[in-house]
């Protein structure tokens, strides 16, 4: 079997076949490759490549590439994805998810910040969240907000503030309050970044009680940026 020069072009059937055949690094550049192409007839074989490819490598530039292709036909296999043992692929299925436009990905999303340990993957999920950017991922963000760990508040509360609704304000403003120095200042710098003035008092008065520094700071550029 032929092995992929990354510097010779190939057609989109050589490419499938040395999914097929090749070893793992032809493999891993062919999925580069495919994603690259963009051709949509290379999903079926992206998404048996993300699901039983035995190289963390070649499942990780599947996912990346199913992203690229940004058709819904992709949702379940990078759903499935969300699950995979290596961390990277999980990064890489939550970031392609965000490509999709598809809002049945916000459940999957919202879950992954939520049950997923690895704050690579959090923050993944958090932007893809804030790609979509679909309101209907308000509610759970908020609900994660009142979660007893702080990872999964302060990126609960960093996800409001990307999806850049004024509807967030209603979970954020009480979040300035929050135990953990981390999510009030994320709180603040989120409602900054959605620039609704109804926030300006909550600010103010957030201000008044802080005592840390790195809050105060974040709660003070928050306030200046409504003059």
């Amino acid at each position: 079997m032929e092995q992929l020069n990354e510097n010779q072009i190939h057609s989109l059937e050589e490419l499938l076949a040395i999914l097929r055949e090749g070893d793992s690094a032809a493999r891993a550049q062919a999925v580069i490759s495919l994603g690259v192409l963009g051709d949509k007839r290379a999903l079926a074989a992206l998404a048996q490549a993300l699901q039983y490819d035995e190289e963390a490598s070649v499942r990780s530039y599947a996912a990346d590439a199913l992203g690229r292709l940004a058709d819904q036909q992709a949702l379940e296999p990078l759903v499935a994805a969300l699950h995979d043992t290596t961390e990277w692929v999980r990064v890489q299925a939550a970031q392609a998810l965000g490509s999709l436009g598809d809002s049945r990905a916000i459940g999957p999303l919202v879950a992954a910040i939520v049950q997923d340990d690895s704050m690579p993957v959090g923050f993944s999920a958090v932007n893809a969240l804030g790609w979509l950017g679909d309101a209907a991922a308000i509610a759970p963000l908020s609900e994660a907000l009142q979660h007893p760990s702080g990872r999964v508040r302060y990126l609960a509360a960093d996800g409001l503030g990307k999806l850049g609704h004024p509807k967030a304000l209603d979970a954020l403003i009480p979040a300035l309050e929050d135990t953990d120095y981390t999510i009030r200042r994320t709180a603040a710098q989120s409602l900054e970044t959605i620039g609704d003035s109804r926030a300006l008092p909550a600010l103010r008065t957030a201000l008044e009680r802080e005592s840390d520094n790195w809050v105060i700071e974040a709660l003070e550029k928050a306030i200046s940026s409504f003059r």
